[in-house]
């Protein structure tokens, strides 16, 4: 994968102040940092300072700036890194600048790789510390795949999507060995990843190699129950119903008319098995193989099924699925189902206007009608507040959704 921009303009606001005063701020109790002498006289502060800075611009000079690692002293090494990364302002660190911060440290880390690790363990504000521990889990995931993932995990919450291909390569090595013990001790693993913040704007699926044999319904509920979603982390498991949509079609088939039936969310699962179906066979042949699973759903089900396999955010695909070979009764049924089952689960007026919204204004109002219940009531304003309805019209939905 290749590596993009990766730090946040918010990092750097928070690291240029703290950066200037952490190597002399003194500890609670009279202590001072461990990057400074006891007791420094202003100019020692000022030649240390500036030495680091000189450091700093050499290092922004070179291509490849880990080439002058070993020239900087060892109690150095660390602020000199911190003053190099606030040169750059905020915003300034770019795709290339990244790729050289890295570099930088492969270089300690190839040197001396506890002392690399104290220096990234012991920073306090969060956006640095998770800069520098994810970049030192880069420098091990080759040579210690272990001891990388250890620092992975070790930095807290993540703010930023992962860009180190690197990473990608030691998790996914990681993840194989755990499945030669077993689908549960690949979610232990999994498990221990800190979850991610809402500044998190990416995430990204890894595959692992699944035995035809694996127990892809432990595995699946598993993830389900103790992952979560996959925006709870940078990383997510992908690949696992296509495995066993590719291995055992039937069995992967009645899991996912359980989770319909459940009522849940099973985006990911649909989408993957879908993609097995249009691979092998082509999308139009996914499609009619859809429309005949939806035809042998009980009623009310099929409106659990589009409201849990996520074109609701894309209501394009349901009506361009009933347009290859759906009726005018059975899309005028599926449609009213879905947003009845939507209003029931989530309640999201947000996605039964988006639904809506591709119809008339006269469709809209008479599948509004066909709604019922209490969380139905409670959105008809929200739904109908953008359609410039009268208001007449409005209390005809609502009587109508009040009726019982």
């Amino acid at each position: 994968m290749k590596r993009a921009w990766w730090l946040l303009s918010v990092l750097l606001a928070f690291a240029a102040g703290w950066i200037s005063g952490r190597a002399d701020a003194p500890k609670a109790g009279g202590e001072t940092s461990s990057l400074s002498p006891r007791a420094s006289s202003p100019s020692a502060t000022v030649a240390r300072e500036t030495s680091r800075n000189r450091w700093a611009e050499k290092l922004r000079e070179q291509e490849q700036p880990g080439t002058l690692l070993h020239e900087i002293p060892a109690k150095d090494r660390g602020p000199t890194i911190e003053a190099w990364v606030k040169s750059f302002g905020v915003g300034g660190l770019d795709g290339e600048t990244v790729n050289q911060f890295w570099n930088v440290l492969d270089a300690w880390v190839a040197e001396d790789p506890d002392a690399a690790w104290q220096w990234a363990s012991g920073i306090s504000e969060p956006g640095m510390r998770e800069l520098a521990m994810t970049g030192i889990a880069g420098s091990f995931a080759a040579s210690d795949p272990q001891r990388a993932f250890d620092c992975l995990v070790a930095h807290g919450e993540f703010r930023h999507a992962i860009s180190d291909s690197r990473l990608f390569g030691m998790m996914t090595r990681l993840s194989n060995e755990a499945l030669e013990k077993g689908p549960l001790a690949l979610i232990d693993l999994w498990e221990k990843l800190p979850k991610a913040n809402d500044s998190v704007n990416s995430y990204s699926g890894l595959k692992v190699e699944l035995d035809p044999a694996t127990d892809f319904r432990l595995l699946l509920d598993s993830i389900r129950s103790r992952l979560g979603k996959t925006t709870d982390r940078p990383l997510y498991l992908s690949g696992v119903m296509e495995t066993w949509a590719t291995s055992q079609p039937e069995e992967a088939r009645g899991y996912l008319i359980e989770r319909i039936a459940a009522k849940e969310n099973f985006a990911d699962e649909w989408s993957e098995m879908r993609s097995v179906i249009a691979k092998a066979h082509g999308s139009a042949a996914a499609d009619q193989w859809t429309l005949e699973m939806l035809r042998q759903l009980p009623e009310g089900d099929r409106g659990s099924f589009f409201a849990g396999n996520g074109w609701l955010n894309s209501p394009n695909r349901i009506f361009d699925l009933m347009q290859t070979g759906a009726t005018e009764e059975e899309s005028a049924q599926w449609i009213t189902e879905t947003l009845q089952a939507t209003a029931d689960g989530d309640g999201s007026a947000w996605k039964i206007g988006n639904l809506l919204g591709q119809l008339p204004i006269e469709k809209r109002i008479e599948y509004l009608k066909a709604l019922r219940g209490t969380k139905a009531q409670e959105s008809i304003g929200e739904i109908t507040g953008r359609w410039n309805l009268t208001a007449s019209q409005v209390a005809e939905i609502r009587q109508a959704v009040a009726t019982p």
